[in-house]
């Protein structure tokens, strides 16, 4: 990986640089990348995909000693941005032409089967399909957040160091639901799921 070559905190502003969005004018032709960073001024950036592996360069004062400055981070971090979209669209055509392919009947039976197995799942999908989430839909979320409690925390609803981390990461599963629901504009419900979270981490 290109990132061993940088110091940890030229990576970290180039990565500033990059989501900041001051990496412009891209062009990428024949192996050879050139690119404009915004910085205290304008700096242009060159990167050449060799045989023998990447070759930098960039004109601005910090690489004119021979270093690897945050500019260079900041392209190779949005190169690679660009590498991870393209990788992801054609996984979703490769799922779409999948999914045209099979029959009806058994995207159903598949979708029933993942949903009922899948708590979290269910909920989104049903965030998605309907305009308003009924009571009884209410008491089984709520009973879904407790179940996360009660998993992690123990007698004294204490969770520790070892499950904090896998805790918050269910937790934030059922918060995405939530958000979900607010773009749909189901806020009372919304509201409500999210205030017995509150009152339980309380």
């Amino acid at each position: 990986m290109w990132e061993q070559f940088f110091e940890n905190h030229i990576l970290e502003r180039g990565r500033e640089y990059f989501e900041l969005g001051l990496v412009k004018k891209v062009e990428v032709k024949d192996k050879i990348t050139r690119a404009i960073v915004d910085g205290s001024k304008e700096y242009k950036v060159e990167i050449n995909d060799t045989r023998h592996g990447l070759k930098l360069s960039c004109d601005c004062p910090y690489a004119d000693t021979g270093e690897y400055c945050k500019h260079l981070a900041a392209v190779l971090f949005y190169l690679d941005e660009k590498e991870k979209e393209v990788q992801m669209q054609d996984q979703i055509d490769e799922l779409i032409d999948l999914i045209d392919e099979a029959d009806p009947s058994f995207i159903k039976d598949f979708l029933l089967d993942v949903l009922i197995k899948d708590e979290i799942l269910l909920y989104q999908f049903k965030s998605l399909v309907q305009e308003d989430i009924n009571p009884d839909d209410i008491k089984r979320y709520k009973n879904y957040i407790d179940s996360i409690f009660y998993k992690y925390t123990d007698d004294y609803d204490y969770i520790d160091y070892d499950n904090a981390m896998d805790f918050v990461s269910d937790l934030d599963g059922a918060l995405k639901n939530i958000e979900e629901m607010i773009d749909n504009e189901q806020l009372e419900q919304a509201f409500e799921l999210n205030n017995y979270i509150f009152i339980r981490l309380g």
